[in-house]
């Protein structure tokens, strides 16, 4: 997992199987929440593009280091080149830092953070509704939230706690970096 000291977006890369060819795999890119395929390019190895229906979009991750174990990435988005860093692991045993509630100001949107008996979950409430999210740490101080109903599954997205404990920025593939503030 790769994250951003500039935008605090935040990147996953995941070997998937490829569900046409048997034995294949391919490159799996989570950004913001959102997932893509991306394969090599012709030209160099360590260059990822998307393929399939989101071919059409206009990334580019650059691998430095080992293809395979990369040690940082150089997104490619439209034309802006932004660095992502590789972020520790996490055990979870810090889930409890981000415990408590949130407030987002700019769209007046509440959120609590909260252990259940699935683990670590999110509801978010604002004046055209609630949504539950399933949080897992896919690294140090970040977690993918996915929405717990099967009808909301392209509200996927990516919460990052920031430095201080006084907050997280939650990304989508629509949204960057909405800001959420500790209410308690």
């Amino acid at each position: 997992t790769f994250r951003s000291r500039t935008t605090g977006r935040v990147i996953q890369l995941s070997a998937v199987a490829d569900p046409f060819v048997s034995g294949e795999v391919k490159q799996s890119v989570c950004m913001n929440g959102a997932d893509y395929v991306f394969e090599p390019t012709a030209r160099n190895s360590s260059m990822l593009c998307p393929v399939g229906s989101t071919d059409f979009e206009k990334f580019a991750i650059a691998l430095t280091g080992d293809d395979r174990k990369p040690s940082s990435i150089r997104l490619h988005d439209f034309g802006n080149i932004d660095e992502f860093e590789l972020i520790g692991t996490s055990d979870n045993s810090d889930d409890t830092r981000i415990v408590g509630r949130y407030c987002a100001d700019a769209i007046g949107v509440q959120c609590t953070i909260s252990h259940s008996t699935s683990g670590l979950q999110l509801n978010a409430q604002g004046r055209f509704g609630s949504v539950n999210y399933k949080l897992d740490c896919i690294g140090k101080d970040v977690w993918r939230a996915s929405p717990a109903s099967p009808a909301r599954l392209f509200m996927k997205g990516v919460l990052a706690l920031d430095a201080l404990n006084e907050g997280f920025s939650f990304f989508t593939h629509t949204t960057s970096a909405l800001r959420f503030r500790r209410c308690t």
